[in-house]
């Protein structure tokens, strides 16, 4: 019985191995935001490209009022990096304001999460331009 208690107390005052243990809890956790953060800066990146190539798109449709939705597509398309063409949506709406007509673009496009297995959902990005049609 002595020896059992003496066993215990020598491996509660053990302290090798206790740096592994706390990594091994912090780790896991730490990884997790920092995929998270990433895939939110990805996230926020494909925002902003979208909201670029939308006005851009927006500059051509004022100079050219006969370019269709599927030609602007591949544009911005091609403007955004690495985008897949399959998950972007370009529709055009027209609509009248003070004697002005505006055709509105309005893209959106479907992200996807590179750690998809941790994150098991999708987010759409979207983005609206007028333009005055002459």
């Amino acid at each position: 019985m002595i020896r059992a208690f003496r066993a215990a107390r020598c491996l509660l005052r053990d302290r090798i191995g206790g740096s592994a243990l706390e990594f091994a809890l912090v780790a896991m956790p730490f990884v997790l935001v920092l995929l998270g953060t990433l895939e939110f800066a990805r996230l926020v990146f494909y925002q902003n490209a979208l909201a670029n190539a939308t006005t851009a798109a927006a500059r051509i449709l004022l100079l050219d009022t006969t370019a269709t939705p599927e030609t602007l597509k591949q544009y911005i398309a091609a403007r955004i990096l690495n985008a897949d063409p399959d998950r972007l949506t370009v529709t055009f709406s027209d609509a009248s304001d003070g004697g002005v007509t505006y055709r509105t673009i309005a893209t959106t496009y479907a992200f996807d999460f590179v750690a998809s297995t941790l994150f098991d959902f999708e987010i759409t990005v979207g983005n609206d331009t007028k333009v005055p049609i002459f």
